[in-house]
């Protein structure tokens, strides 16, 4: 598959995170949502990450909550678009409720173009009429098969649901300099509207906030994050909400002590999203998962620091 699947990836610059130069159609799928999704579904990577180099392979984990017919689309940073599952007519099964589906190798990132992938899955209670004839297509940006492929799924809405994943990919050599960046790159103005399209079940919020090794304290640059994370949350959209504020560790130390300091990590947080923007206690849960769920598990101090993290999720 090509970058995954393909412009040069600048993950620094906040213009490689939106759809500016995207086709009007192309943004519309790429913003596509269900108004009342008919069930809930989940979307990861097998390997838990969201940044890949030159040469990875990747594979794809869904499920839902109710017996469904699942499709995989892939947008690559031209906008081009894939199915990756099905791939070939004789993929296509009702996947039981509450069984993940483990999709092995579904790409390897190969370019000769790198930036942000788009996943989306869509789950059908119901198979659309038209549902084989999509498996394992191709089609570019300027395609009449975008409009085809939005009329199927806005006819699908009173029997589906779908997410997104976003992903990127760099070349192999310019991978230490890009998951540094990423940091950076997550460090957006929050749209409220986006995070109220009820198109994951728990959706994260993206401005992770970071800390120093073996700290839980906030240090000017964790105060930044957490600032921006305030000014979302006092959003109008967000007033009877409530969140989950999630704290995470590297893979140093020993799983005890890592529980410890992740949950010291959340409270933190909240105690500033309490004390400077006066956001009530009992919209925000704390919660520490120590070194369980690793962004990236590579050996070096730029994937730990990118670890030592606190998220947080509307609840």
């Amino acid at each position: 598959m090509s970058g995954l699947f393909g412009s040069p990836i600048v993950i620094s610059q906040a213009d490689d995170l939106t759809l500016n130069n995207a086709p009007q159609i192309v943004r519309q799928l790429c913003e596509f949502y269900y108004d009342s999704p008919a069930f809930q579904i989940k979307l990861d990577t097998i390997e838990r990450k969201q940044l890949f180099k030159q040469g990875d392979q990747l594979g794809f984990i869904f499920s839902a909550t109710q017996d469904a017919y699942f499709m995989l689309l892939s947008i690559d940073p031209l906008y081009n678009m894939s199915i990756i599952y099905p791939y070939t007519a004789s993929e296509i099964k009702k996947i039981a409720a509450h069984t993940p589906y483990q999709l092995d190798n579904a790409g390897i990132v190969q370019g000769p173009y790198f930036g942000q992938e788009r996943i989306k899955v869509f789950a059908f209670k119901q198979k659309p009429p038209s549902f084989a004839l999509w498996a394992g297509r191709y089609w570019k940006s300027d395609s009449p098969d975008n409009q085809a492929f939005m009329k199927l799924i806005q006819q699908a809405a009173p029997f589906a649901n779908q997410s997104t994943l976003t992903l990127w990919t760099c070349k192999r050599e310019e991978y230490k300099k890009t998951l540094h960046n990423r940091a950076q790159a997550f460090q957006q103005v929050i749209d409220a509207k986006t995070l109220t399209r009820g198109i994951m079940v728990m959706p994260y919020i993206h401005i992770p906030i970071h800390f120093e090794y073996n700290k839980s304290q906030l240090n000017p640059s964790g105060i930044q994050q957490a600032e921006q994370l305030g000014k979302a949350l006092r959003n109008d959209v967000f007033r009877q909400s409530k969140f989950r504020i999630i704290g995470h560790t590297d893979s140093r130390g020993s799983h005890a002590y890592n529980q410890l300091l992740s949950e010291k990590r959340a409270l933190a947080v909240k105690q500033y999203l309490m004390q400077e923007f006066s956001i009530p206690s009992i919209q925000l849960q704390t919660e520490g998962k120590g070194e369980t769920e690793l962004l990236y598990h590579e050996p070096s101090e730029d994937a730990h620091a990118l670890n030592r993290r606190v998220e947080i999720k509307l609840d």
